[in-house]
């Protein structure tokens, strides 16, 4: 999922909190649905990584919600930060572990897997796919570069870059679109007139050769089932 957070000079710190506050309703609804143990109890402002909150900041977030430490059955939230401050910017990709079902916790830094500062490989796309080889769900993420980037969830934590291949795309979703029982990845092209499905294997990799489909600039995707049928739906 993606949030687009600019910080003009015309925006006042009110507008700003309701930014803030709206992201909250959106994961506080996404927890609820998802998991009957999983809830948030009020609307929280999430300690996602914030290096500055000035007039000409603009953030752009991707993020997604799974249960990535298995320990404690809650759903915890991983986020892909592009953090613009002037002509300076900052690429951060972390996760927050839901400790107790009131907030996710404070960024620790030691966690983070992508961290830059002033470069061009941004984050553009962020999913968790589930690892049959594991039965925890490894990090999805698509950069500036034009590649994806598959980072292994290691004993309850994202860890160490597993694949890394040029697909020119960014991820929309993942799910089943093959006839096996591995999650595959669902890509747009930078172009926005093909849907990419990179088909996944046991050990939680990607093939890097997909299956193509013609669209017209759809707006978003998803991957989903229907009567034995797996079909890529585009929503334009």
């Amino acid at each position: 999922m993606k949030t687009n957070i600019e910080y003009m000079e015309k925006v006042k710190r009110g507008s700003k909190s309701k930014m803030y506050l709206f992201l909250s309703i959106i994961l506080f609804l996404s927890l609820n649905y998802s998991s009957a143990q999983t809830y948030l109890t009020d609307g929280q402002k999430v300690p996602v990584f914030e290096p500055a909150n000035t007039s000409i900041t603009n953030r752009i977030l991707y993020w997604d919600i799974t249960e990535i430490n298995n320990s404690n059955n809650r759903l915890d939230i991983g986020v892909g930060v592009t953090h613009y401050e002037g002509s300076n910017n900052y690429i951060n990709g972390n996760w927050y572990m839901n400790e107790n079902n009131s907030n996710f916790n404070n960024e620790v830094t030691e966690n983070r897997f992508i961290y830059l500062t002033n470069n061009t490989n941004t984050i553009n796309g962020y999913f968790f796919k589930l690892n049959d080889s594991t039965g925890r769900k490894d990090a999805v993420v698509t950069r500036g570069n034009g590649e994806m980037e598959i980072y292994i969830n290691s004993n309850g934590s994202i860890g160490s870059l597993r694949q890394s291949f040029l697909i020119n795309g960014k991820i929309l979703s993942v799910g089943q679109f093959s006839n096996d029982t591995y999650e595959d990845a669902a890509v747009l092209s930078n172009s926005g007139d093909t849907v990419k499905i990179y088909k996944g294997f046991a050990n939680g990799k990607l093939d890097t050769v997909p299956y193509r489909h013609n669209v017209n600039n759809p707006y978003n995707l998803c991957l989903a089932q229907f009567k034995q049928l797996h079909c890529a739906i585009c929503n334009s």
